[in-house]
């Protein structure tokens, strides 16, 4: 379950990625959504909601440990110096790209059934 205590951002609040943006004009129109859901992945490209959704919770010990957590302002303004946050949007971006070109989308082992 999502908690309703979430942030929603524009690309452009947390990128400054000029070169994709030239490619793929339309990201301006990603929201960016900070949230806690528990258990959930750590973030997730959501295609019909144009949106990357960013799990909190599963970055609340590295989080609470910067007295980050509930602050997402503070952690727009850390984001260079967190390699694992910029990998996930790195990740998350890769599935916006794979929707905008047709290609195949990466899933999960959680995904498939044994064979």
């Amino acid at each position: 379950m999502l908690s309703n205590d979430k942030e929603i951002r524009t690309f452009d609040d947390v990128f400054s990625a000029n070169e994709i943006t030239k490619a793929y004009p339309n990201l301006k129109d990603v929201k960016i959504i900070f949230g806690d859901k528990p258990g959930g992945p750590q973030a997730q490209y959501r295609e019909t909601e144009k949106e990357i959704f960013i799990n909190r919770s599963a970055f609340k010990r590295y989080f609470n440990e910067k007295g980050l957590l509930k602050d997402s302002e503070a952690i727009l303004k850390e984001t260079n110096n967190l390699r694992r946050l910029r990998g996930v949007f790195t990740h998350e971006l890769a599935h916006y790209v794979q929707f905008r070109e047709g290609f195949g989308i990466g899933g999960g082992t959680k995904q498939f059934t044994d064979l």
